[in-house]
């Protein structure tokens, strides 16, 4: 993905700027958890690492962006690739701590599995894809990645929605409420 916002990238400005604004929002997500409330030390960390990740990620865009394909690497590039590694390992970080520090929470106790599952995902594509960089498949396993990752961010809207209407588990409007 980022060869897509790379030095002479055809559309490197519009897509670089959609990867501005996702990754400001990895940022606001982190800080949101931050700001709900109540938290546990894990799930500090996990807010600040998934924050950090945010920040990385604008940072891979400019000034660091990837060395196109091909061409010798460039200190930039280098930062680059580092920040990449640092961001794939704080998104893991903190999905895993996430789950540590929901696994009491009945409400948010659900969403620690497939915080497990995405950060597995995440880790299994990430490195099979560094693995295999050279390959016409790289670019598969990279979108395998990232769609773990936007999986869990998708799961963790709905129930941070539900809990910004007071849903929680045995309420009148929660899945989980007895019927009668």
């Amino acid at each position: 993905m980022s060869e897509l916002t790379s030095p002479g990238a055809p559309f490197r400005g519009l897509l670089g700027a959609g990867f501005a604004l996702y990754n400001l929002g990895v940022v606001a997500v982190g800080v949101g958890v931050l700001l709900r409330g109540p938290r546990r030390i894990p799930e500090v960390i996990g807010a600040g690492a998934l924050a950090a990740c945010g920040v990385a990620g604008v940072l891979m865009i400019e000034p660091f962006p990837q060395d196109p394909m091909g061409s010798p690497l460039t200190p930039a590039g280098t930062v680059h690739i580092a920040l990449a590694g640092v961001s794939a390992l704080g998104l893991v970080l903190a999905l895993v701590l996430f789950a540590v520090a929901w696994w009491r929470d009945a409400f948010w106790r659900r969403l620690r599995v497939i915080s497990v599952v995405c950060a597995a995902a995440i880790l299994v594509t990430g490195g099979v894809g560094a693995a295999m960089v050279a390959s016409p498949v790289f670019g598969l396993f990279e979108r395998f990645t990232q769609v773990s990752f936007l999986t869990w961010f998708a799961v963790l809207g709905v129930f941070a929605l539900r809990a910004a209407r007071g849903e929680r588990p045995g309420s009148a409007h929660s899945a989980t409420a007895p019927r009668g």
